[in-house]
């Protein structure tokens, strides 16, 4: 125990005043003699040892009340725990991120609370103390050193934010610029998101100070996906939500609500089991042009922040498709992928070729071509290198060795007689989502092939003989073999209902980017088609704000470099000008979401034994802040010296009054 005011002590000197006074009775007696006095002798020594007994009470009351009003004056104080060296530097890290929005002690924020906290402690270190504050902005004002009022001002600043930074690298921040003596971390300690931590300075010390609320369950969209990646063509649609309930009680009768381009478009109500996922399916109206923006909400409480879920349809990027054939005449190819809303279609002969277009291809078809020549079988195989799809049509006498060195595999047939097809297998995933009706009376094309490549069980048609007639070959790209021609003579199948929905379902599953349904809003950086943009055009982001991110334009896409932009949650328009080009959606980390919070065992087990873990009963504001004051400041007495004093002052008070002798 120490005084912060030792000199009033000596004040205790004036303790031998009340003693001098007891001890030295100036008062003279006056002898009364009486006739018979053994009885009175008797009640005078009774009376004399009662009296003593009160004065040696009274006497001790106001030694006392001396003693601890002195105390009150000198400010006794127990010690603190912690001791800042002088002008010593302080970091300040501040969880805030969306899961601090959550409610703590009180219905409080969990962020308000860490606020008044930081508030707290920088009013309770030395006024010498230079400090660094961190938020999960990484903002520049973190790079210098600020005075305890320059930091409670940027307290009152701080925000949620949708970045969520891993322990690893708040601390390898915290080692740029000027290095601190303590750290004071407050957040709400998530697993999902510490990560594994690693000091690289043994001598700092962590103090962590845990801003948790009780147990809570949350309710989020884990992901969604359409059924049908490729829609073109009016095809059947469905969109599924995956969703996930992270609590230990089972979640009954959610209602999750579809809205498209602000109009509502579906409910569709569910029940989870704990901590399991659950999906839900809407059907997306058939015929849809352009991009949509969605939007899938519920209802969770208190945990609010991913109630909302962002998403964008697209369905206006065209497929390119580019065909090289013998001669200059129109081709079934042309007029099945001749919807231009679609399909955007380039036809080459085969000695002309603008070989520059096929960076932009999604499709590359080969035509009945007989022989493929050097130039051309170079830039097929570059084309497959980076990606690519083709699409090889025989012609009745193709040049075997050419096309070989494509697919290896390859085979002259010696069929000569018209065969029908078999069946549509219904359960390949390229026939998902076709036929609204599966009838097995439905009449086949007859076929004929010129080419033959060994049995293929995945084939996606095949003759009835079990030959395959259509195949894949997946290798360096993707290569899809027709078995023959598609002149009259060897096939009826470009006249037939199957043709179309097959090219179309062809064409479809080799696009070769398709735009991300969402993103998050802590992905550095995003990629949109960029094939009418130029080299120096200027895009921006249009939402909840407007944002000019850094920006590159590759071969094939236009590159957004969205690292250090705060984006919120939400929509976005991307325009060049005033043309608004695609739509962007933005939604939060899900890692954020999964509410399983580090308690003081995995603290240690995480900072190590050293970390001081602040743990209180009570959780609150007020509770935080007695215990840093505690910590820093010591524990004053004189507040127990000033109780004690009067209570000895009304001790005497009482013996004087009621004690009678």
């Amino acid at each position: 125990m120490t005084f912060l005011y030792p000199g009033f002590l000596w004040a205790l000197l004036a303790m031998s005043i009340p003693l001098v006074i007891h001890l030295f009775n100036f008062r003279k007696t006056q002898k009364v003699y009486f006739s018979n006095t053994r009885f009175i002798q008797q009640v005078q020594e009774a009376t004399s040892a009662k009296r003593k007994l009160k004065h040696l009470l009274v006497l001790a009351a106001r030694l006392l009340f001396i003693f601890f009003l002195v105390m009150v004056f000198a400010q006794p104080i127990l010690p603190a725990h912690e001791q800042l060296k002088p002008g010593a530097v302080v970091a300040l890290y501040l969880d805030n991120s969306q899961s601090m929005s959550a409610p703590a002690m009180d219905g409080v924020r969990a962020l308000d609370m860490a606020i008044s906290t930081a508030n707290t402690l920088v009013q309770n270190l030395p006024s010498e103390t230079r400090y660094r504050l961190l938020t999960n902005d990484f903002e520049p004002f973190s790079n210098s050193l600020k005075t305890g009022k320059e930091v409670q001002d940027q307290l009152t600043q701080i925000r949620l934010s949708g970045r969520k930074r891993s322990a690893q690298e708040i601390t390898h921040r915290l080692q740029l610029g000027d290095t601190a003596d303590e750290i004071f971390w407050l957040s709400d300690f998530q697993q999902s998101t510490l990560g594994d931590f690693q000091s690289e300075d043994s001598t700092q010390r962590f103090h962590l100070l845990p801003i948790q609320g009780p147990a809570t369950s949350n309710l989020f969209v884990d992901t969604l996906f359409l059924n049908n990646p490729f829609p073109i063509g009016g095809e059947r649609n469905a969109l599924t939500v995956r969703l996930y309930n992270d609590g230990d009680q089972e979640r009954s009768q959610v209602t999750i609500r579809l809205t498209i381009d602000d109009l509502q478009a579906g409910t569709a109500t569910t029940t989870l089991a704990p901590h399991a996922f659950g999906e839900v399916n809407f059907e997306i109206p058939s015929g849809e042009q352009g991009a949509r923006k969605v939007l899938l909400s519920f209802t969770d409480n208190p945990i609010a922040f991913d109630n909302e879920f962002y998403a964008v349809l697209d369905f206006s990027n065209r497929l390119t498709v580019l065909e090289i054939k013998e001669d200059a005449t129109r081709t079934v190819i042309e007029t099945v992928f001749g919807n231009k809303k679609v399909f955007e279609v380039e036809s080459y002969q085969s000695k002309n070729v603008n070989y520059g277009r096929l960076a932009r291809t999604n499709l590359l078809v080969l035509n009945e071509v007989s022989r493929l020549d050097a130039a051309l079988l170079q830039s097929v195989q570059n084309y497959l290198d980076g990606g690519g799809s083709v699409f090889i049509i025989p012609s009745d006498k193709p040049d075997l060795l050419s096309y070989k060195a494509l697919v290896p595999s390859l085979q002259e047939s010696k069929q000569e007689q018209l065969l029908a097809l078999a069946k549509p297998d219904f359960n390949n995933p390229f026939f998902a989502s076709i036929f609204q009706e599966q009838s097995a009376q439905m009449a086949m094309p007859v076929v004929r092939n010129s080419l033959e490549w060994g049995s293929d069980r995945q084939a996606i048609l095949v003759q009835q003989d079990g030959k395959p007639y259509l195949s894949l070959f997946q290798g360096r790209g993707t290569v899809f073999v027709l078995g023959g021609p598609l002149q009259p003579a060897y096939s009826t199948l470009s006249n037939h209902a199957l043709f179309v929905p097959v090219m179309y379902r062809l064409a479809a599953s080799t696009k070769r980017k398709q735009q991300e349904l969402y993103h998050l809003v802590s992905q550095p950086v995003v990629s949109i088609a960029g094939d009418s943009l130029s080299g120096n055009a200027l895009v921006t982001l249009a939402g909840k704000e407007e944002l000019t991110p850094a920006q590159r334009k590759t071969p094939s896409d236009y590159v957004l470099d969205l690292a250090g932009l705060d984006i919120k949650e939400g929509g976005y328009a991307i325009k060049n000008g005033k043309d608004t080009l695609t739509w962007l959606a933005f939604n939060q980390d899900k890692q954020e979401s999964k509410f399983k919070l580090m308690q003081e065992d995995a603290l240690r087990e995480s900072f190590g034994p050293q970390a001081d873990v602040y743990q209180v009963q009570d959780q609150s504001t007020q509770a935080m802040a007695a215990a840093i004051k505690e910590n820093y400041q010591g524990i004053p007495l004189w507040k127990y010296a000033l109780v004690a004093a009067l209570f000895f002052i009304l001790m005497e008070v009482l013996l004087l009054r009621f004690w009678r002798s």
